[in-house]
């Protein structure tokens, strides 16, 4: 399947195994998480402050999510759950449907603006961007939660068959939701284009 992690490695041969050799490496020397972590940790962060829009609730879901897979690494099974990546975002995922069940909210979906608006516009560029952000937000927040789930696990960077074992979809059930999220989008975003 993989490489056996060799506890004689030095930390700068830890960096180049995969993510199953890693996993291996944490299971046998818990001190090696540092690498998963430093891996993931900017993914992780960004999903989670799309989720919620607020970056010290952000900071603490990822680090609850990592902790949770610090906690049940050992429970990771690559020939049934598929990548890492993917077991590791749908930890993620739980982690913030259970946030905002406790708080009985809708699930929000928040983008990044600083990854869209120029660094150094004019003030007439922040408006029209901020009233742009603040439409698509609107649009996002009106798909389902399934739908949602796909945009925010697409942006965090993950491919159709980990968002699929993420979401414990199969790969044509995935791809049938993902067309109807866009389509929702697209329709949603041209109506609010047509004059009155």
């Amino acid at each position: 399947m993989y490489a056996a992690y060799d506890d004689r490695m030095k930390e700068s041969d830890l960096y180049t195994l995969s993510d199953d050799e890693m996993v291996l490496a944490v299971l046998a020397d818990p001190e090696n998480f540092t690498v998963l972590y430093e891996r993931y940790a900017q993914p992780v962060y960004r999903m989670c402050y799309r989720a919620v829009g607020d970056v010290d609730l952000a900071e603490d879901l990822a680090a609850r999510s990592f902790l949770t897979v610090y906690e049940r690494l050992h429970q990771y099974r690559p020939q049934e759950q598929g990548s890492f990546r993917a077991w590791l975002f749908m930890v993620v995922r739980n982690n913030v449907r259970d946030h905002w069940r406790r708080h009985r909210r809708e699930f929000p979906l928040f983008i990044e603006v600083a990854n869209i608006v120029d660094a150094d516009p004019g003030p007439e560029e922040l408006v029209l961007a901020r009233m742009q952000m603040d439409e698509l937000r609107g649009v996002l927040e009106r798909l389902n939660e399934k739908q949602r789930t796909i945009v925010e696990l697409r942006l965090a960077g993950l491919n159709t068959n980990e968002i699929a074992l993420a979401m414990d979809l199969s790969i044509s059930a995935l791809k049938s939701a993902q067309v109807r999220a866009y389509a929702n989008i697209r329709r949603r975003l041209a109506s609010k284009g047509e004059p009155s």
